[in-house]
């Protein structure tokens, strides 16, 4: 239980600490350029566009803030109580919130 506690540096987690803020950039500039791509190809589909907004967010902030926590030297509990709750309502927001909108919407069509 002390491994999550401790310091999150290149000392304490020699394998881990160099994927987690590498994963952090990629992963939140990944979701800015899916983030725009998105905007532009549905713009004239609401509930796709707030689908996104609701996936964007959580994402780059989670995972944004990830390669910050490391060069701080957080533990490694706190950088997972922030990507885990922002992967999580992610995910709600894909499986759980929008597919029965986006049929409704689909059915209008």
């Amino acid at each position: 239980m002390t491994i999550l506690t401790d310091p999150f540096t290149p000392v304490t987690f020699p394998d881990l600490f160099t994927w987690m803020w590498v994963a952090g950039l990629v992963i939140a500039m990944g979701a800015v350029v899916v983030y725009t791509m998105a905007q532009r190809r549905y713009r004239r589909y609401p509930e796709l566009l707030a689908l996104h907004e609701w996936i964007f967010w959580p994402i780059v902030v989670g995972w944004g803030i990830i390669p910050l926590l490391a060069v701080i030297g957080v533990p490694f509990i706190l950088q997972l109580a922030i990507v885990v709750p922002a992967m999580a309502l992610a995910a709600y927001a894909a499986f759980v919130r929008f597919p029965p909108r986006i049929a409704a919407a689909n059915d209008e069509i």
